[in-house]
């Protein structure tokens, strides 16, 4: 699952948000992409009132102000959907007669 942490320099409830999902990492298992508004005026027009900005696969985006309790349940339930799609796509994989071992699956973006 990849997650996306809208931010800038400066940003405090950005370095907050930070923290938090760095803590909830190992637990959850996630790949966290930081990504600086200023970089890009689009965004930075977008987005500049309501960073930090947390977006993740599988689930909502959350905005500031979040909670350290929100936004873990809101990663377990985007984990949990996405465990739930790769487990309806390795039945789906299972009936077609694939290789059963799970020898014919490739780890996507490095992670097993």
């Amino acid at each position: 699952m990849h997650v996306r942490l809208y931010t800038k320099p400066g940003c405090h409830l950005c370095d907050i948000a930070k923290a938090d999902l760095r803590d909830l990492q190992s637990e959850i298992g996630f790949v966290l992409q930081e990504i600086d508004i200023s970089d890009d005026p689009a965004l930075h027009q977008q987005l500049q009132y309501v960073i930090p900005v947390v977006d993740m696969d599988h689930g909502p985006a959350l905005y500031a102000p979040m909670d350290f309790l929100a936004l873990r349940n809101a990663l377990v339930a985007a984990k949990q959907t996405e465990t739930d799609q790769t487990g309806a796509d390795q039945t789906e994989t299972d009936q077609t007669g694939a290789d059963q071992t799970g020898a014919d699956q490739i780890p996507q973006g490095g992670q097993p």
